[in-house]
């Protein structure tokens, strides 16, 4: 009997410590963020010590792993939520804290696994739905609570570092310093988030679910950019070194001593200068609403009209956005060369429809027919505002991605005698001046001719299972289905530009997937800039082709469509 007791009296001691444990937590308020669409997102709020409105707080977001989703809003509190409740933290660490919850099933950021269990991590202009509520909760905190905007951090762990490291990549502006725990990211990715956002990484090196050559291979490159990146490894420790990460005594500290735009914290990042951005109404007639955005240098041109890029993003016709971190990262630089940069918004006729095998081909076609009409009434309203902005019309480039990217090389294409009424907005002898295509295609390259071709670069995946590199069906649709339409790709245009013995550059991305719709923005700007210079404005006719190997396998049959929108 005295056994016995001596037994409960521990297992006693451990209901009360759960107890209190539980009871701890509570002081994490439950809260719950809504967006415009009706979709939710769980989180949890730590506010500090008398929180007083008349101040100004660091704000901290933590994103959990792959065992704590879930719609409980609670279970994502159970990997670091007590290090913010320790006394000690509580009195140094004046900060808001916010735990938000993903789904079951879902995940923070776009990624797949091949047959091996290798991690990819692919990058889209489309963010998945759970980061797009991220960035809609973010600004809401910024709102709604008493947040220093020039101090706010991030962190993950396993899922969440993934989560961590593509959201300081599509927001790099938002954040002054980040955490990412037994993660991985997109290694094409550093050079948006790594001189700019200092980072620190943890990974233990026995971790068989996330290899530590993940975090291994992000701080190498970072460290070849000359960014702002600290690195502990921990030796012997498997998928939990977050315990550890959670123990090291400079971490909390270390975030508070970084600020975002602090200059102590930026190496080499050029010196972009840009006139404020301009958004213009370019189309209403009652029904649709379409704008575009116009950049122009800082320093006006004296004597000289300024060639254009007409920009049109991704998103299958469904979504997408003419601002996004990339695009304003292209104008900048864009404009630093001396060029106007434009991006334009166009109807998304696909919308809350699928644009996949069962959506018929003769749709598929009145798409791209459409958003050829959104962009000539754009290239028209822009002649309206040539003398305004001292525009030259002469030297207007397309440039695309994805379902942007088919938008303007049917723009370019479309044979002049079938052009629509409402096409016909533009002077009979106008014809741009070139295309940058990323992951676009024709439904028929003998569109392009020896009177129409125009210079032209292209950047393209071969292994892109939504829009095709060379000849075949667009969503990999199989003959019986009516969504059934071949698709024309880089390789097969380039053949095309090949035979008429016209102007081309093509990189391929051997083994690349649809990622290569929106990487090139982050990595070719200047490979962009020199096809500008030689090839549109120099008039070269340059016939380049270069291919890029990439170290993973091509797997049409992948998952690949789970996580990427065109």
């Amino acid at each position: 009997m005295k056994n016995m007791i001596f037994l409960l009296f521990p297992l006693f001691l451990c209901g009360i410590n759960k107890l209190e444990a539980q009871e701890s937590l509570r002081a994490f308020q439950k809260r719950e963020f809504l967006d415009n669409n009706g979709n939710r997102m769980p989180y949890r709020i730590l506010l500090p010590i008398d929180y007083d409105c008349g101040k100004k707080y660091p704000l901290l977001v933590f994103l959990h792993g792959s065992g704590e989703r879930g719609d409980d809003n609670e279970a994502q509190l159970k990997h670091g939520a007590n290090l913010f409740l320790e006394e000690s933290t509580r009195k140094n660490f004046q900060s808001i804290i916010v735990f938000p919850q993903c789904p079951s099933g879902e995940s923070w950021s776009s990624m797949e696994s091949d047959s091996t269990g290798k991690w990819d991590f692919p990058f889209t202009q489309e963010p998945s739905k759970q980061m797009k509520l991220l960035s809609g909760l973010l600004s809401e905190l910024m709102v709604n609570n008493c947040v220093d905007e020039q101090k706010v951090y991030l962190g993950g762990l396993s899922l969440g570092a993934f989560g961590t490291l593509e959201w300081i990549a599509r927001e790099p502006n938002r954040f002054a310093a980040a955490f990412p725990i037994c993660g991985g990211g997109n290694t094409l990715l550093t050079s948006i988030y790594g001189n700019k956002i200092p980072t620190w990484f943890f990974h233990g090196d026995a971790d068989n679910v996330v290899p530590v050559s993940y975090s291994r291979e992000l701080v190498n490159k970072i460290k070849a950019e000359k960014g702002n990146v600290r690195y502990t490894e921990y030796p012997g420790v498997g998928h939990d070194s977050w315990n550890n990460a959670f123990k090291e005594p400079e971490l909390l500290s270390w975030l508070l001593k970084n600020t975002k735009f602090d200059p102590a914290n930026v190496n080499n990042i050029p010196s972009y200068s840009a006139k404020k951005m301009q958004t213009f109404t370019y189309f209403n007639d009652g029904k649709d609403k379409l704008e575009l955005d116009i950049y122009l240098p800082d320093i006006p041109a004296v004597d000289k009209k300024l060639p254009l890029i007409l920009y049109v993003h991704g998103g299958g016709f469904s979504g997408g956005n003419r601002i996004d971190p990339l695009i304003s990262a292209t104008a900048a630089e864009m404009t630093a060369a001396g060029y106007a940069f434009v991006s334009m918004s166009y109807r998304l006729l696909m919308k809350g429809k699928s644009f996949g095998c069962d959506q018929p081909a003769h749709q598929k076609i009145m798409v791209f027919q459409q958003s050829m009409i959104d962009v000539r009434r754009a290239t028209a309203f822009l002649m309206t505002q040539q003398n305004e902005f001292n525009l030259d019309m002469s030297k207007v480039i397309l440039a695309g991605s994805s379902a942007g990217a088919e938008a303007v090389l049917h723009t370019a294409y479309w044979p002049t005698a079938n052009l629509p009424i409402e096409a016909l907005v533009l002077p009979v002898d106008f014809k741009y001046a070139g295309i940058i295509s990323m992951a676009g295609a024709l439904i028929d390259p003998t569109m392009i001719t020896s009177e129409n071709a125009l210079p032209s670069l292209f950047f393209h995946g071969t292994c892109d299972a939504l829009v095709p590199f060379d000849i075949r069906s667009h969503r990999l649709c199989n003959p019986g289905q009516s969504g059934y339409l071949l698709l024309h790709g880089a390789g097969e245009l380039k053949s095309r530009h090949t035979q008429l013995n016209k102007s081309i550059y093509l990189v391929s991305y051997l083994n690349g997937g649809h990622e290569y719709a929106s990487l090139p923005m982050a990595e070719e700007r200047e490979r962009m800039l020199d096809f500008i210079k030689n090839d549109v404005l120099g008039k070269e006719k340059r016939q380049v082709y270069v291919q890029l190997a990439l170290d993973k396998p091509c797997n049409y049959q992948s998952n690949h469509t789970d996580f990427i929108k065109p």
